[in-house]
């Protein structure tokens, strides 16, 4: 009997050793596929500003982010062995543009049997590195944050899957699934102003056409573009090692899968350099096969709706009214004077409005977002101020409609909790805030147009579905 006993037990311990192994294994297993979304923390330097910054920021990104969108599971469309990864370094234009260029890119990434890496942000832009772009990123001390600064990734990921798309990666994953290594490095082309790439890749204008001139002989759509290397671009990527530089020609694509065939093959680690998106001088791929999605989709990060709403309840409850103003579109194109002479006409027909408004709902709060503020739109200098010299700075309009609408309430961050300032320190949380603020009052008024303002309307619209007031003014441009 009792060497039967011993059997039994010297069997139990057997098996305990074998089950304790298997599920040593399948933990390894599991780990090796979640994916660490957070870029690595800064040392704090008190001694440089712009690094502190940088630094609080980031420390505030991790307290802020959940867990599980700190360790994001990949969930690989295909075969770990045949998925490949799309990695873009710069993305065209500002919030709105490029998270609509961003989509385009995951729908892409989708209808090319795999997934999109997620781009790192910086003030509304984006970029695939967290070094950010540009050649003299070093002098400048910028750093761009982990995409969960302005959205909820998880929610992200599901709205996506929702859709029919491929689940996002991080550029971790790309690093180590690829072991830093691009199969190819893509320029596209695209038709319209060659001077960013001309001053990227420091050629002057025979080379550039030297290149043009080989695309339009050539049946394949694309070419070999050894210039790209002079770049030092692989530096600018983290020292990546880049197999292949070519060009392409996007008129030639609009069917994905030529592109698949002709130019990427087998390549699975695949890098654009730049990402404009789907449209007129943009890359004209057919992605109709997918869901299309707007970017009022995506949620937003939690702690900044946490701010919006807090804000609302302190300074704008019951009931407000609220304005935004895309005011760029009210001055480009024309002179110093002739744009003033629209933006106050235009801030006239908005202060009738509001007191007919105020009286009819019986509403005395209002509500002003531009993007002359500080947080707004980082082109009205650049595209319009450099064109006219003597037209006064962005600040003095930004006062002059604050003062034309008798004093809205606007949003200030020193207006928020400590403890929830440093996150604002990035314009393109704040203004994150500023949609969430907007597309809560019981009435918009909207100026100008434009894509942010379209998504502003859209998340109107998801919180009032059955009796939304929205009034647009001075669209006719």
């Amino acid at each position: 009997m009792a060497t039967r006993m011993k059997k039994v037990a010297t069997l139990l311990l057997f098996i305990a050793t074998i089950a304790t192994a298997l599920w040593v294994v399948f933990i390894y297993l599991n780990s090796s596929i979640f994916v660490d979304i957070e870029p690595t923390g800064l040392e704090c330097d008190n001694d440089n500003v712009n690094k502190m910054l940088s630094c609080q920021l980031q420390h505030v990104i991790q307290s802020t982010t959940p867990k599980q969108q700190q360790q994001q599971h990949h969930i690989a469309p295909h075969s770990q062995d045949c998925v490949r990864l799309i990695f873009s370094y710069r993305y065209f234009e500002q919030l709105a543009m490029a998270t609509t260029n961003f989509i385009s890119l995951a729908s892409l990434a989708t209808l090319l049997d795999g997934s999109a890496v997620i781009p790192y942000v910086h003030h509304s832009r984006m970029s695939g590195v967290p070094q950010g772009i540009g050649r003299n990123r070093k002098l400048h001390d910028i750093r761009y944050f982990n995409m969960s600064l302005y959205f909820d990734l998880k929610g992200v990921n599901q709205v996506l899957q929702q859709h029919g798309y491929s689940p996002l990666v991080s550029y971790d994953y790309l690093t180590s699934r690829c072991n830093k290594t691009l199969d190819v490095l893509i320029h596209f082309i695209f038709q319209g102003n060659t001077k960013d790439a001309k001053k990227w890749y420091k050629i002057n204008n025979r080379i550039f056409q030297q290149v043009k001139d080989r695309l339009a002989k050539t049946k394949k759509g694309w070419t070999f573009c050894p210039f790209i290397a002079n770049a030092n671009i692989a530096q600018q990527l983290g020292d990546f090692n880049i197999k292949r530089y070519i060009c392409v020609d996007p008129t030639k694509f609009q069917s994905v899968e030529k592109f698949k065939r002709q130019v990427l093959k087998d390549t699975k680690c695949i890098g654009f350099v730049q990402w404009k998106g789907i449209g007129t001088n943009r890359a004209l791929f057919n992605l109709t096969r997918n869901q299309r999605i707007k970017p009022s989709l995506f949620p937003h990060n939690k702690k900044l709706i946490s701010i919006a709403k807090t804000y609302i309840k302190r300074y704008l409850s019951p009931r407000y009214i609220a304005v935004h103003g895309r005011i760029e579109r009210l001055l480009i194109g024309k002179t110093s004077q002739a744009g003033i002479r629209y933006l106050r006409s235009c801030m006239q027909v908005l202060n009738r409005n509001l007191f007919y408004l105020r009286q009819q709902h019986n509403i005395d709060r209002s509500f002003l977002s531009t993007d002359l503020a500080d947080s707004g739109s980082d082109t009205i200098y650049n595209k319009y101020y450099e064109q006219e010299r003597k037209l006064e700075k962005k600040k003095e309009l930004y006062h002059m409609a604050i003062a034309e609408l008798s004093q809205p309430h606007v949003f200030n961050a020193s207006l928020v909790d400590k403890n929830d300032r440093a996150i604002l320190r990035d314009n393109g949380a704040t203004a994150i805030v500023e949609m969430q603020i907007l597309s809560h009052a019981d009435i918009l008024i909207t100026i100008g147009g434009g894509n942010f303002q379209q998504w502003i309307v859209d998340l109107y619209m998801k919180k009032h579905p059955h009796n939304p007031k929205i009034i647009p003014i001075c669209q006719n441009l």
